[in-house]
């Protein structure tokens, strides 16, 4: 199962993005150990979702594409656009670190991602990669990493793009074109996307007249790289989405303007044969803003990475991070900066069936000093096609600016003295890759200390509460003949320690089977996508019930390059709600054309 091919897949590598042959490129993973490694010899349990499944699929939005995937569980409050909480492996929303193209996005206020305006069109793969990588990245990776690459180039010219039309007045353009020559590649996408959307929220949640909650995301992604006779790689990225979504609050409606941005240059150039320097300059917005609010998070980053082959079979990663959150916003804090400089060092080694990495990080932090964290893995190679593999790793999670620094507003304030939230976890895995696909079975324990939690007698926040973990993750991927099988089981079982209750807002279970088939000029597929009841908050008081939902799409091609694409959502029109009071969509219809000229 192993290969030693360090250098060819480093050379092939800018910052940690593959530039392979497309169809190696399917099986290259890069986050979960930030060295570009083939997927089915990586110890770090990982989901990695292409373009081609993308478009073979019924998601109109990354939650959608996200549900129910292995050790994933999502909430959502009220439809497309809406404020939606992505929890992986049991742990809060704001233990996982959500990356694009390296850059590290999500609000330093909230401390959550906003995964609901990601745009789907302008994304060429996701990587999910699931237990703790503080090691590698620092704090909110407790849960783990997803990170998002958008369209790049490769040689020759590809353009395309779609029209489609859906249930609740949706509409959707999409144009792209990517290409490249010699040493220089380039990609560009643009889309925009409206609907008039549905009441997000019941009756029993605000006293004002129903009406419909709409939104609209209008999204550009840029790409232009070039290597030159000297070994030298330069690449520059950008990707906007800004929109409205409409929501109900208070006894209004309301509507809430947003930002989702990325600016990156990287630098990659080999120093010998054996050693590989990498720079990546960035910044990240995260912008929110209602008529009498504004929360603006800029986040500035310098990333420098090391990796020296020390033979063969050894690859030693040493690297520095440094970024700083500045916010801007309509409430007072009391402080409005804070810095994070993060040193790591990672080794990987592959010596016959064995196959190990270790990896140890010390963070400093302005707010409250400093933490360590560490991972260690080992594989071992029973046969060529199955693989025994064990991992541990400690996790932490720095306090908010709204944790820390919120002024007293009367039922809430900041708290200055928080400590971060740690981890540990333990896991036991085990995997087969064959020629027909892959499987991989987890088992993970994981122990989380001075949770963050809201203490109503105090009107503050705390650390006081433990959380445990512990769950069992099957998934495997299958092609047989013209089917293709795939499919994800999450059973897991996460509680406070202190009182025994579920932890609110997660499932105990979930469960995805997808199924496709190529026919002549066709192809079709279903989704089933079932979860388990949850409860709505730590008390265990209010019970949202388990649900089961059936995708369809079928496409058609018309003629050479032209296809035609119908989706149906929730084909049975099934109620449901994953967070009390918010309405889910019923069943939806989308139609598209597109056009694929190379």
């Amino acid at each position: 199962m192993h290969h030693n091919r360090i250098l060819p897949l480093l050379a092939a590598c800018t910052l940690a993005v593959p530039a392979l042959a497309q169809d190696e490129l399917l099986t290259i993973t890069v986050t979960g150990t930030r060295t570009p490694r083939p997927l089915e010899e990586t110890l770090v349990p990982t989901t990695v979702i292409t373009r081609e499944e993308i478009d073979n699929s019924a998601a109109q939005s990354v939650p959608e594409l996200l549900q129910g995937r292995a050790g994933v569980d999502l909430i959502n409050q009220g439809g497309r656009g809406k404020n939606t909480s992505l929890f992986l492996r049991g742990t809060n929303a704001e233990h996982v670190l959500l990356l694009v193209d390296g850059v590290r996005l999500g609000s330093a206020t909230s401390g959550q991602p906003a995964f609901q305006h990601l745009p789907l069109e302008e994304i060429e793969r996701i990587e999910i990669i699931r237990g703790p990588r503080s090691a590698l990245y620092g704090s909110d990776a407790i849960g783990g990493v997803i990170q998002v690459f958008t369209r790049r180039g490769g040689e020759g010219q590809r353009v395309g793009g779609r029209v489609g039309y859906g249930t609740y007045d949706s509409r959707e353009v999409a144009l792209w074109a990517e290409g490249g020559r010699g040493n220089s590649s380039y990609a560009l996408s643009a889309s925009h996307f409206n609907t008039e959307g549905f009441e997000a929220t019941t009756p029993d949640n605000f006293s004002f007249e129903p009406d419909d909650d709409g939104y609209q995301n209008n999204a550009l992604s840029l790409r232009g790289g070039h290597r030159f006779a000297n070994g030298l790689e330069v690449a520059a990225h950008a990707l906007r989405a800004q929109g409205t979504t409409e929501f109900d609050g208070g006894a209004q409606d309301s509507e809430d303007d947003f930002l989702q941005q990325v600016l990156g240059l990287d630098l990659e150039y080999s120093l010998t044969q054996s050693w590989t320097t990498s720079l990546q300059l960035a910044e990240s917005r995260d912008e929110s803003e209602g008529e009498d609010f504004f929360f603006d998070t800029r986040r500035l980053s310098v990333y420098w990475q090391n990796d020296v082959e020390l033979t063969p079979d050894q690859l030693l990663t040493l690297g520095v991070d440094w970024y700083e959150d500045q916010v801007d916003s309509s409430t007072a804090f009391a402080r409005t900066e804070a810095e994070q400089t993060g040193l790591y060092g990672q080794y990987q080694g592959w010596n016959g069936p064995h196959q190990w990495l270790a990896g140890l990080r010390w963070e400093d932090t302005d707010a409250f000093g400093s933490e360590t964290t560490g991972n260690l893995g080992y594989g071992y190679e029973i046969n060529p096609q199955l693989e025994l593999t064990l991992s541990y790793g400690t996790g932490f999670k720095t306090p908010t600016f709204n944790d820390l620094f919120f002024p007293d507003v009367g039922f809430f304030r900041g708290n200055p003295n928080l400590e971060p939230e740690t981890s540990e976890s333990f896991e036991v895995g085990l995997q087969g890759y064959h020629d027909r696909g892959y499987w991989r079975a987890s088992a993970f324990y994981t122990e989380i200390d001075d949770i963050i939690v809201f203490s109503p007698t105090r009107g503050t926040v705390d650390n006081l509460d433990q959380a445990r973990i512990v769950g069992l993750e099957l998934e495997a991927d299958w092609q047989v003949r013209d089917w293709n099988l795939a499919g994800a089981l999450t059973v897991q079982y996460p509680e406070d320690k202190d009182t025994g209750n579920l932890l609110p807002r997660r499932t105990r279970q979930s469960l995805r089977l997808d199924i496709s088939r190529a026919l002549a000029r066709a192809r079709v597929g279903a989704s089933l996508i079932a979860e388990g009841s949850r409860y709505n908050e730590i008390g265990n008081i209010n019970e949202l019930g388990g649900y089961g939902l059936v995708n369809l799409w079928g496409e058609y091609v018309l003629s050479q390059g032209l296809t035609v694409k119908a989706q149906v959502d929730n084909l049975f029109d099934k109620d449901h709600q994953t967070s009390l009071n918010y309405n889910q969509p019923g069943t939806e219809v989308f139609v598209s054309l597109g056009y694929r000229f190379r």
